[in-house]
């Protein structure tokens, strides 16, 4: 039998070899993927600052609840926490008296910023902590003394360093190409780490951990995939009689199987009808609801196909024939007639636009949205930041007290975890959040109702972290209008929310404001916000003045960058672009795969068309006619693709839009736009029209009789 397999592939590695490269490069897509996944779960950092320590106790990193519903399992929910969750020092004493322990050494983390000699910064945020702490790493003195007042320190080695120093075929095929894609699987997924660490999104504490466990699944998923294939595609003909198979392998069926026509349309009802619920549901609901309608409705249109390919020809085919008679004719005879045939080929051309276009158009619509809030909402005249931690409580003082300032306001960037009710279950939601000081200068939120005036805070005993005792009732908060149709509150009511460090709260909203996007979608007092960070400081300072207070901010401490509205916008557009690299990353790895699927399905189309084209060249067309034929087909498929394609982004983007923005207009950049259809149009014609030259090499009589 593999003896058998080796005959009947040496007779069609032309067709063959495009399912090896598209299981390659799924296998490098798993492989990479797999090693990202298996560093972020098992990388682990040398022990160093906690060396000599055999237990460490931490606060939670993580706030959780526990969803009770019908069934008798308990299901916990939890999102991870943004700031560093304290535990009181008073549990050192109670700890110590349990028996075994030897002793207790408390640990208090604070943020620094380090100084040279000239009095710049020179090194970023960075982290200190008491002396009395060092024996648990142990740390050993190389130089100087131990810090005996407030106005010493000791420097740790490496850090000075560093600031100094910068079926049985489908089997074979399977097995062969998912094992050769491992390696380069491998490179991959460790230049994206290194991409990731560069850009400061992932720290360069620890290397990549590469394992056999991505390398496994690339291998077993890859050789799967090519015999569950590969027994679907031999399915009909091993049941039916030998003449039938003959038959149809000759000219397709026309009718769909009753099974892929109720999936099909099955899966069209439920994207369809996930558009409409999209509509009507609030906040990031709706957004999150993209991922599925893009999934229906491509599923819908793959199993569907040729119903789609035989409406484009009912639309279209008459005004094709009558512009060119000969090869426009004969690409509408042959689009009829081979629906299925070219449904193969439209189908992940279809995913491959609706996929790219959702995701490419949904981050320009949140940065557009985003880029405009920020935009409309900054009044200040200058914004200052820090190149260390944060900007500290006297700088903002001293600002204030500048002759030409007319008010500042400090702001503190943080994520709050809102625990809500969402279709009739309590679960658990991020919030971009910022702490302000008020009156804010310098800063519009677009208030609609209430005023952020009254946002004032409740610093006392919440309860501690993590949600574990009672939570504050006091306070007062601000939501954007998404987060408050989200939660489903007006002003006067009160929310349910956790901290930074997990802390619980339950403050009553004063203010509902339109520029979330812009500015995160809670707003809380400053000094609430603060005294739940790790840095205590704010993130940057707005200032309202005249323009002569510019080198006066820039003086008041070292380190400090004094941006305008422009320089401040084009910091934040930086940002933004960083945020979206990552997905734009990912975007461009699973187009890669997709174009692959594409360039293979085009080519072994045309190449298993040989004896068609030659029987053309003997009833007498020209090599030049047949040609056209073949080049008004592939302009079909790319058109019936584009429509196909946009029919579904269409949607899942007014969802997206309007359930972030309240707009049902999407932000579509054209020049993006046109490099999407140049690229679905070049791509059904390049891998078309190439192996079709190839085919027509040759005297005609020779492929019908080979």
């Amino acid at each position: 039998m593999l003896s058998l397999a080796f005959a009947t592939m040496r007779g069609r590695m032309s067709s063959l070899a495009g399912s090896f490269l598209a299981l390659l490069f799924a296998a490098v897509l798993v492989t990479a993927c797999g090693v990202l996944m298996e560093t972020g779960l098992r990388a682990q950092v040398r022990p160093e600052r906690y060396g000599a320590v055999p237990v460490v106790l931490a606060g939670p990193q993580q706030t959780s609840i526990v969803k009770k519903g019908d069934e008798p399992i308990e299901v916990t929910e939890s999102v991870p926490l943004e700031e560093p969750a304290s535990i009181p020092a008073s549990l050192a004493g109670e700890i110590r008296r349990v028996p075994g322990v030897r002793d207790v050494v408390t640990e208090l983390t604070f943020p620094v910023g380090l100084l040279g000699s000239d009095g710049r910064m020179v090194q970023g945020p960075t982290s200190g902590h008491a002396w009395e702490s060092a024996r648990l790493t142990p740390y050993t003195l190389r130089a100087g003394h131990v810090p005996a007042s407030p106005g010493e320190i000791v420097l740790d080695a490496a850090l000075a360093e560093k600031a100094r120093l910068t079926g049985k075929e489908a089997l074979l095929i399977g097995a062969v190409a998912s094992a050769a894609g491992v390696l380069p699987g491998v490179a991959v997924g460790r230049w994206m780490f290194g991409e990731l660490v560069s850009k400061g999104m992932l720290p360069d504490l620890f290397p990549p951990v590469v394992g056999p466990v991505p390398m496994l699944v690339a291998v077993a998923a890859g050789t799967a995939t090519a015999w569950l294939s590969a027994r679907g595609a031999v399915r009909r003909a091993t049941r039916i009689r030998p003449t039938e198979a003959l038959g149809e392998a000759v000219t397709e069926r026309r009718a769909l199987g009753r099974g892929r026509v109720i999936t099909g349309l099955v899966f069209l009802a439920l994207g369809a009808g996930l558009c409409v619920v999209s509509m009507f549901v609030a906040g990031e609901t709706a957004a999150m609801s993209a991922g599925g309608i893009v999934l229906f409705l491509a599923v819908a249109a793959a199993l569907l196909g040729p119903w789609l390919v035989r409406l484009a020809v009912t639309l279209v085919g008459g005004a094709l024939g009558r512009s060119s008679r000969v090869g426009g004719y004969l690409a509408v005879a042959n689009t009829r007639t081979g629906a299925q045939r070219l449904a193969a080929v439209v189908s992940p051309l279809i995913l491959m636009l609706a996929f790219a276009g959702t995701t490419v158009f949904t981050q320009s619509t949140i940065g557009h949205a985003t880029a405009r809030q920020a935009a409309d909402g900054l009044r200040a005249d200058y914004v200052v930041r820090s190149a260390g931690p944060g900007v500290p409580s006297d700088v903002s003082r001293s600002a204030r007290a500048l002759p030409g300032v007319a008010g500042v306001t400090e702001v503190i960037d943080t994520r709050v975890v809102g625990d809500l009710e969402e279709l009739g279950e309590r679960t658990l939601r991020p919030y971009g959040a910022i702490g302000l000081t008020v009156p804010a200068h310098g800063l519009d939120l677009d208030v609609q109702a209430g005023s952020l005036d009254r946002l004032r805070g409740d610093t006392g005993d919440t309860g501690g972290a993590g949600g574990s005792a009672g939570s504050s009732t006091g306070g007062t908060v601000a939501l954007s209008t998404l987060a408050a149709d989200s939660f489903g509150v007006s002003v006067g009511d009160k929310v349910r929310l956790r901290l930074g460090d997990g802390t619980p709260i339950t403050p009553t909203v004063v203010a509902v404001y339109g520029r979330g996007l812009g500015f995160g979608d809670v707003a809380l007092p400053y000094d609430l916000v603060r005294a739940h960070t790790a840095s205590g400081m704010a993130d940057r300072l707005l200032v309202v003045g005249d323009g002569s207070i510019r080198n006066g901010l820039a003086e008041l401490s070292p380190g400090l960058t004094v941006l305008d509205r422009d320089d401040a916008s084009d910091v934040r557009d930086a940002e933004l672009e960083l945020n979206n690299w990552v997905n734009l990353l990912a975007l461009g790895l699973i187009i890669v795969f997709i174009a692959v699927s594409v360039i293979n399905t085009l080519v072994m189309a045309t190449t298993g068309r040989v004896r068609e084209f030659a029987l053309l060249r003997l009833v007498g067309g020209t090599r030049r006619q047949v040609l056209g034929v073949i080049r008004w087909e592939a302009l079909l498929v790319g058109g019936i693709a584009l429509a196909a394609g946009t029919a579904i982004a269409v949607p899942t983007l007014m969802a997206i839009s309007y359930g972030l923005t309240g707009s049902a207009i999407p932000h579509v950049r054209p020049v993006a736009l046109a490099a999407m259809v140049a690229a679905t149009l070049g791509l059904a014609l390049a891998a078309t029209l190439i192996p079709a030259r190839a085919v027509l090499a040759g005297r005609p009589a020779d492929h019908i009789r080979g």
